[in-house]
């Protein structure tokens, strides 16, 4: 069997999956969730504009292919391992390639389709009585939305990458909240301003600094896309490296 038969069979095996899969659903569920939230909010407000809809683009962008991604990829994944699934998939001549490969373009598939529902859902929260509008450029907000999917994805394949056994929902549901809202930026400054501090304290404030600008979640903190460059780079750098580290963790020895 060829390496794209097979992923083309490990990709199909995935949309399937996908299709049934109670991650997944979960996971379009969540941002309708944030909108029904905003409609609660809103009869609490004293009727006075209480949020923008730039505010709501950005946090269902953040729920949706940021989180939502990360989750059910995780949940997927889970799933194989606990069915034996990954153990049969990697077996075959280039299924360990094949099975990497789909399920990290299933986490593409996924975070594009959870970027389109989370700006459809931006409209029904813009429609709120008590939502004010910035005046903010469809070019930009479509350049954050993209921003945004490249994030999410890069956040789902380190996800699968850094973890190995199987998790309940709830821990999967820790798991993707934890890194994707930057604890593993806090975990490395942390580090590193520990040794630094002993060694070298006149680098401390620079590698703090360095550390935030070089994080995922340092790209996502604001709404602004201030360097275009790095905001589309950086979540690629990331996602190759994940899917290496992804590569090598599905070894058959590893399972």
């Amino acid at each position: 069997m060829s390496i794209m038969t097979n992923l083309r069979n490990q990709l199909r095996a995935a949309l399937f999956l996908a299709s049934r899969d109670a991650y997944v659903k979960g996971a379009f569920v969540l941002p309708v969730l944030l909108v029904a939230w905003m409609v609660v909010a809103l009869f609490l407000s004293d009727g006075t504009a209480w949020t923008t809809y730039e505010l709501a683009f950005s946090s269902l962008l953040s729920v949706g292919p940021i989180f939502g991604t990360s989750f059910a990829t995780l949940g997927l994944v889970a799933h194989d391992r606990d069915s034996g699934g990954m153990r049969a998939s990697v077996s075959s001549k280039g299924g360990r390639t094949g099975y990497v490969a789909s399920r990290v373009l299933f986490a593409g598939l996924l975070a594009a389709a959870l970027t389109f529902w989370s700006a459809a859902l931006s409209f029904v929260a813009r429609a709120l009585p008590g939502v004010s509008f910035d005046g903010t450029p469809a070019g930009t907000l479509a350049l954050l939305a993209l921003v945004r999917f490249l994030v999410g994805w890069a956040y789902a394949a380190v996800c699968v990458a850094l973890t190995s056994a199987v998790h309940s929902m709830g821990a999967n549901f820790l798991i993707a909240l934890l890194i994707t809202q930057g604890a593993l930026c806090v975990v490395v400054q942390i580090v590193g301003a520990i040794m630094l501090t002993l060694l070298f304290p006149d680098v401390l404030s620079s590698w703090l600094e360095i550390v935030n600008a070089c994080s995922l979640h340092g790209i996502i903190l604001g709404f602004a896309v201030n360097d275009a460059v790095r905001f589309l780079a950086l979540p690629l750098v990331y996602l190759t490296l994940a899917v290496a580290l992804f590569h090598v963790r599905t070894a058959r020895r590893s399972l």
